[in-house]
């Protein structure tokens, strides 16, 4: 269920998602006997500013207990290549690539 909410987000901001390093393990509620499940993963993610923090925002807002740890932004700049318009040479211009990588832990009720 997480992978497939990952890629609905991935999808919905129009950003690039990696997941690696997927770790889950069932975790027993003690007296009170609910069972838990943990899941520890590794996310990157690649796209414009706004979408960035978008994604940002709609992972925090998973219905699961979340939580971030070693959390990194870094910005690259890569040259973009229009198409030829009217016979016109292409244009080349910079744009700016936000890259997001954090370690997250999500507690769910099974």
């Amino acid at each position: 269920m997480f992978i497939e909410r990952m890629e609905t987000i991935c999808k919905e901001t129009v950003t690039e998602v990696q997941l690696s390093g997927i770790v889950t393990e069932a975790v027993e509620g003690g007296k009170s006997g609910v069972k838990f499940s943990q899941i520890k993963a590794d996310i990157t993610a690649t796209g414009s500013w706004t979408n960035i923090m978008r994604a940002l925002i709609l992972i925090e807002n998973l219905p699961y207990g979340v939580s971030f740890s070693d959390v990194r932004l870094e910005s690259e700049s890569s040259d973009v290549e229009s198409l030829p318009v009217g016979g016109k040479a292409p244009v080349v211009k910079k744009v700016k690539v936000w890259r997001l990588s954090l370690d997250i832990k999500i507690v769910a009720i099974d």
